[in-house]
This record gives structure tokens, C-alpha cells and sequence, in this order.
């Protein structure tokens, strides 16, 4: 769930029958959400979304970002420059996949990502982030990509200066 505008809020949830991404709105952060159908055919699964320098990313597994409308419920273009692949964590097969992002406090951005190997179980997975290179969170530095422990499908919230990682 994340704030669009005053009153107004998006959840992006995967449909794990069709592997399609959902998106709902909602005029309260309870709910109920209604579906917006021009998002529901993409197949684009364990998404973040964020704010970003005033338009919004949902970032899904692979580790792919794509522009995207919250009024509309459209995905515009691929952020090419950001997937994100297991050899640039010094992996020589597997996935990176089931991000979530969030802005730290001196504007740029953190990533934490599930890397599973091939015919891992959940309990292998691995739990790994990468911060940005700045604040426009176009380009990730490499360099500071880093494990944290064993864990799947990541979420963090920021509130204040501590980030909760839950897994």
C-alpha cells in the first residue's frame, strides 16, 4: 500500500494464478480497494512502489523498474538501467527478484532483494541491497551491494531514521 495523493491510495498485489500484477485504489488506507483493470494483464510479480523526484516506479521482479501512472493504473516505459542480475552479486546462476525500496534520510534510495539459487527453498534464500548512486534512483551502485542473511521476499519500511526489515 502507498500514498498517491491526499485520500488517495494504491495497492499492488500479484494474482499468483495468472502471475499478473493487480493494482487497486482506495480513497482510505483501510480499503476497500477497487481494481484498475489497465495494469492487470502485465506479467510483472512482487512489486515496490515508489515515489520518485515527483512520478512514481513500481520495481518487480528481476529486478525491473517501470514508470507508472497511480491515476491510471498504467505501466509506461522500462528503467533499463536497473536490472539488476545474481552475476552482479558474484552469483554465477538464480534470480534476484521480490525488491522493495525505500528513500533514506539524505535522498537516495535503498533496495533489499531476494536472491534464490536455482531449486532453492525459501529457507536458502538470501537476502541482499544495494543503495543508490544518487538521488534520482536511475542509477544503483554496484558497489555497495551487500548481503544481510538468509530470508525471502523482503519488505522495509523507513520511520524516522530506523528501517524495518521484515522477511
Amino acid at each position: 500500500v502507498f500514498r498517491v495523493a491526499t485520500n488517495f491510495y494504491g495497492l499492488l498485489v500479484t494474482d499468483f494464478a495468472s502471475t499478473n500484477l493487480v493494482y487497486a485504489t482506495s480513497t482510505n488506507i483501510a480499503g476497500p480497494y477497487s481494481p484498475v483493470p489497465a495494469i492487470s494483464s502485465r506479467n510483472l510479480t512482487q512489486s515496490s512502489a515508489i515515489e520518485m523526484g515527483g512520478s512514481f516506479r513500481v520495481f518487480g521482479s528481476g529486478i525491473f523498474a517501470y514508470e507508472f501512472d497511480p491515476a491510471t493504473g498504467v505501466l509506461g516505459t522500462n528503467i533499463p538501467s536497473l536490472g539488476l542480475s545474481a552475476f552482479q552479486i558474484g552469483k554465477t546462476n538464480g534470480i534476484c527478484a521480490d525488491p522493495s525500496v525505500i528513500r533514506l534520510a539524505d535522498g537516495r534510495y535503498r533496495m533489499y532483494f531476494k536472491y534464490a539459487a536455482p531449486g532453492a527453498t525459501a529457507p536458502q534464500h538470501q537476502l541482499w541491497q544495494i543503495t543508490s548512486a544518487d538521488a534520482s534512483g536511475t542509477s544503483w551502485d554496484t558497489n555497495t551491494v551487500s548481503y544481510i542473511t538468509n530470508g525471502s521476499v523482503p519488505g522495509a519500511v523507513r520511520n524516522g531514521q530506523n528501517i524495518l526489515l521484515y522477511f
